[in-house]
């Protein structure tokens, strides 16, 4: 299980790393490109059965930062990602 600070458990904020770039498509402006088509649509769909409150998603370059309602939602969908992403020895 990977440590986490005092202070990580008191944040109501996320940050992954994420199959996504960032494409200039204008001036001043920046579109989202998802390198794997699977893996947002999955992580909603954790999120949805997790039942926790998001209040806004942030996309940047080969990360995303997800904002939730309560430091205790950002806990509880931390230790279910991480159950979702370990991987397996044997």
């Amino acid at each position: 299980m990977v440590s986490v600070s005092k202070k990580k458990l008191k944040s109501s904020c996320v940050t992954l790393d994420a199959p996504v770039l960032m494409i200039h498509n204008a001036p001043k402006e920046k579109m989202a490109v998802w390198m794997d088509k699977e893996w947002l649509p999955d992580l909603i769909d954790q999120i949805k059965d997790t039942k926790v409150k998001v209040k806004s998603l942030r996309y940047h370059e080969n990360k995303i930062t997800i904002r939730f309602a309560s430091p205790k939602d950002a806990t509880m969908f931390r230790l279910t990602y991480e159950h979702r992403t370990k991987k397996k020895v044997f």
